[in-house]
């Protein structure tokens, strides 16, 4: 089985990408993440700017910005980013900035970029992240299996319901052994595994009709949307990573 390269799989994501009109955008480090989230959101609101006479927002204005978004868990960050915020603007005016338009999506700036380098507790490398008004928000990679070092055994019922097999029948999984190929870990290379949803009228008049987002997942896999979690089973079938790095990266919506 050869291994195919982090780098041809990058590539291949960042074109399917491109495909759907997706940006790409050189992002080396920290820094120019945040300058590009500026830029984009600027842009995003640059309308609720120009009510104001204004088109850019100043660095005190951005870092009030930052602050407001950087506190609270993940739950109480994603409602931030779902709702409006008042920003005092440095003259006194106030302005009400909109970081998603979450009505209608195909009204976001997409974009892509690979190899970003971010420092918080320790310093993080990302393969592929997808960035929506300048807000990264999804990134996803996964270990491949080591060429020669697998272990077959039966998988539980468990384990059969999670990959969405049928519990009664008979379905061989692999474990990782390690081997000097793969340094004894188990794991040689990436692949990656991806959830992309094509935007179809179908599914655009479920969104502006704000039908929910179960509504919204039943149909786009009636047009051919695979999940995280079926992509990744496939990969746990045929033994190309293991049931474990599936459930590091899979979860429900």
């Amino acid at each position: 089985m050869a291994t195919q390269s982090e780098a041809a799989l990058e590539q291949g994501l960042i074109r399917t990408l491109q495909n759907m009109s997706y940006e790409f955008v050189q992002i080396d480090e920290e820094t120019n993440l945040h300058n590009n989230f500026k830029r984009q959101l600027e842009l995003h609101n640059q309308r609720t700017l120009n009510q104001v006479g204004r088109s850019e927002l100043t660095d005190k204005e951005f870092e009030r910005v930052m602050i407001h978004l950087a506190g609270g868990t993940r739950f109480e960050k994603a409602k931030k980013l779902r709702n409006l915020f008042a920003l005092d603007l440095d003259d006194g005016q106030r302005v009400w900035l909109e970081f998603l338009n979450t009505q209608k999506w195909c009204q976001n700036e997409f974009q892509v970029s690979n190899q970003i380098t971010v420092e918080g507790r320790r310093k993080c490398r990302y393969d592929v992240t997808i960035l929506i008004n300048g807000l990264p928000l999804v990134q996803i990679e996964l270990k491949r299996r080591g060429v020669e070092c697998k272990k077959p055994r039966a998988a539980t019922p468990d384990e059969k319901k999670f990959i969405g097999q049928d519990v009664d029948k008979n379905i061989t999984i692999y474990e990782p052994c390690g081997c000097p190929k793969c340094d004894n870990t188990g794991y040689k290379g990436r692949i990656g595994v991806y959830e992309i949803m094509r935007m179809t009228p179908a599914l655009k008049q479920i969104i502006s009709k704000r039908q929910g987002a179960d509504i919204l997942k039943e149909k786009a896999m009636q047009e051919g949307m695979r999940t995280l979690r079926m992509s990744g089973s496939e990969y746990v079938m045929d033994g190309t990573t293991s049931f474990a790095e599936l459930v590091k990266i899979s979860f429900d919506v």
